[in-house]
Parts: structure tokens; C-alpha cells; sequence
């Protein structure tokens, strides 16, 4: 089929990757985010970085599979896909004990081990067999965003605190 010829209407291929659902408890994505383990310290400055960065990356996950509901809003049979919530995410990450003494012990991984996410309930399924809302869609969207707005804000609030300290000193 040539560029200008018109397609009838459900013959598109969905927008962007759609890969397989049932290979990660994501729907069909998994974030780059944990279970990994994190820095010993959590009073640490080094340690609010490095969780800001985490969850940055994570609503970036979160904003690509929203865009990615959006764009195959009108593909027919396409099942809206979701992000497992960040707190699921940090709750799989390993929290490595310090042992500074020879009595002390260390301790097992104790974390939340999901097998597989709900799978989320849409306002609404058309007739094509789709799930996308979008409506919904653009609440999350919102919602991703008002995460990141306050995950920036409080990263630069932090930074303040640490040049403020070093100037000082």
C-alpha cells in the first residue's frame, strides 16, 4: 500500500512498542528502577538523590506507557497498559544493613515480592474491544506530572540546603 493511499479504518498497526504483557508483573513494561540495593545511609544526601533519581525514572516509565495508551486510543482490541506504583517498586529494593561490628548480623531481603500488578479497571470498554480512557489517561498523565513537579522541588530545596551548608563553613 502506497503512502497516499487511505487505509480503512482499524488496519493501523498500534503506535509505538507493544510488547508481550505477560512477561513482566508491569503489563508489558518494566521500569529500570529496583529491586537493586540503594545507598546504606538514608540520612545520607547522596541517599535523597539517588531516590529522586529513582522515581524521576520512573515517572518517566509511567508517562511513556500513558503516552503510549494515548497514542492506541483508537486501535481496536488494545488493552490500556499500566505502571506498578512507585512505593511497589521501593518496596522490592534491597536496604543494605551496615556491619560495623563482628556480632552484628545482617539481614535477609524482607522486601514486598509481588508476583503480578491488578490489572487496573477502566471507566469503560468500547465496542472494538479497547480499554483505553482517555479521560483517565489524562488524569495520569496530570498525575505524573505533579510527581515529578515535587520530586524536582524538593531536589532543588535539598541542593539549596547542601550549598548553603558549604557556604558557610
Amino acid at each position: 500500500m502506497s503512502r497516499h493511499e487511505r487505509r480503512p479504518l482499524g488496519s493501523f498497526p498500534p503506535v509505538g512498542p507493544v510488547p508481550d504483557p505477560s512477561a513482566s508483573p508491569v503489563q508489558g513494561f518494566t521500569p529500570r528502577v529496583g529491586p537493586e540495593t540503594i545507598r546504606e545511609d538514608p540520612l545520607d544526601p547522596l541517599y535523597l538523590f539517588d531516590l529522586a533519581s529513582r522515581q524521576a525514572r520512573w515517572a518517566s516509565v509511567r508517562q511513556a506507557t500513558i503516552t503510549g495508551n494515548i497514542a492506541n486510543a483508537n486501535t481496536p482490541g488494545y488493552q490500556a497498559r499500566e505502571v506498578e506504583p512507585f512505593s511497589a517498586v521501593m518496596n522490592k529494593t534491597r536496604l543494605s544493613m551496615a556491619t560495623t561490628e563482628p556480632g552484628h548480623m545482617g539481614v535477609p531481603f524482607a522486601g514486598a515480592e509481588t508476583s503480578k500488578t491488578k490489572e487496573s479497571d477502566s471507566w469503560e470498554v468500547t465496542a472494538s474491544g479497547n480499554s483505553v480512557n482517555l479521560d483517565q489517561e489524562m488524569l495520569k498523565a496530570a498525575d505524573v506530572n505533579r510527581t515529578y513537579t515535587l520530586n524536582t522541588n524538593i531536589v532543588r530545596a535539598f541542593n539549596r540546603m547542601i550549598l548553603t551548608s558549604v557556604r558557610s563553613s
